[in-house]
């Protein structure tokens, strides 16, 4: 769901990665990121060791 903010949201859960290069990733973390600059906002990522998603992960949070 795009566009959506949630005012104040300082701790996610993603439940799934999607692949490295999926936007869907990126944009759910990005809600945390839209805090104010003296605020920390907290992400668990939760995926399956030694799986694809692990790699996907890794490759979302690098920027690739």
């Amino acid at each position: 769901m795009e566009g959506i903010n949630i005012k104040n949201l300082k701790q996610g859960v993603i439940l799934t990665s999607y692949s490295g290069d999926s936007p869907k990733f990126l944009q759910r973390f990005g809600r945390l990121m839209r805090l104010k600059p003296d605020e920390t906002g907290i992400c668990h990522v939760l995926m399956f060791e030694d799986t694809i998603e692990e790699d996907w992960v890794k490759t979302a949070l690098e920027g690739r």
